[in-house]
């Protein structure tokens, strides 16, 4: 028997996502994360969030959140070129 899918409370949506920022600006990949713009930053949340639905339901070993986010900078979805990257590190580190 399917169950009935329940609403999404927004503000538990928004802390999750608060705090998958968090870890993300907390990890190597930080600057990269910084350069995403807003939209991207939530795709890639909703991205983890079902991945990690997946392997819970699959009850298969747990995916690494580096290597998880490792993959997805390499699609072109997520590619930030490096000169945009540089240009971020350098005025975080100026600044």
């Amino acid at each position: 028997m399917r169950r009935k899918r329940q609403k999404a409370d927004p503000k538990k949506i928004q802390n999750e996502f608060e705090s998958f920022t968090k870890k993300m600006l907390a990890s190597k990949h930080g600057f990269w994360f910084e350069v995403l713009n807003s939209d991207r930053k939530f795709r890639l949340f909703i991205l983890w969030k079902q991945k990690k639905h997946e392997y819970k339901v699959d009850k298969q070993n747990p995916i690494s959140f580096n290597k998880f986010i490792f993959k997805q900078r390499q699609t072109k979805k997520f590619h930030v070129p490096l000169s945009i990257l540089r240009d971020a590190q350098i005025n975080k580190i100026l600044n």
